[in-house]
């Protein structure tokens, strides 16, 4: 029984073999032309004409579309979550399309090599590629380390060369509060509350 990775692998072979993945009703996701210089129709997702997909999809070139836009826009995508790209990613060089015709009859006539090349037409990754480590925690940890040395040697020179503001200075912060003091500020609950002005001390 195929289950996970496998069925979705063998989904994938069996959609080259169909040449075509229609997941949806003839209209759903459909390629529909508003330009007047070509003939208001819907088209089949493997049967959209040239001039159409250069009009509207001038990035495709001259690869198929093969199934429903997961977006606003035909794009290929490598994606375990969206195992069926809308198109294909190879171009149809005269090779291709020699072998696709070829594929249209048994596959025991086509050779291993065969088989991959149109495997690798179809999908730029296997699904063991797309999954496979691909070393991006070291560049993570590289700023990481980066950033935290800047800053620690940052804050080390600003440390030792950057003068204190005077706020910091306790004979200013003295001053402060006799300053407070003799302004009489807070007589209620505020500072001026707590001090003895008859006997010139704190209260206890």
């Amino acid at each position: 029984m195929l289950r996970g990775r496998n069925l979705v692998a063998f989904s994938r072979m069996a959609a080259i073999q169909q040449r075509a993945i229609c997941l949806s009703a003839a209209t759903k996701g459909s390629v529909i032309p508003a330009d007047a210089s070509i003939d208001l129709k819907t088209y089949e997702h493997d049967n959209i004409p040239q001039a159409v997909k250069d009009q509207y999809y001038p990035h495709l070139g001259n690869r198929d579309i093969v199934g429903p836009s997961y977006g606003t826009s035909y794009d290929y995508l490598d994606c375990p979550d969206l195992p069926m790209p809308a198109v294909r990613w190879g171009a149809n060089t005269p090779e291709v399309l020699q072998l696709r015709e070829k594929e249209t009859g048994d596959w025991k006539n086509l050779s291993l090599e065969e088989k991959k090349q149109l495997y690798r037409n179809s999908y730029r990754q296997t699904f063991a590629e797309i999954e496979a480590p691909t070393g991006e925690w070291k560049r993570i940890l590289y700023i990481f380390c980066y950033i935290t040395a800047a800053a620690t040697v940052y804050l080390i020179y600003y440390a030792n060369t950057v003068p204190r503001p005077s706020t910091l200075n306790k004979d200013h912060q003295q001053e402060m509060v006799a300053t407070m003091l003799m302004r009489n500020n807070g007589p209620i609950t505020g500072l001026a509350s707590k001090y003895d002005f008859e006997n010139n001390q704190w209260k206890k």
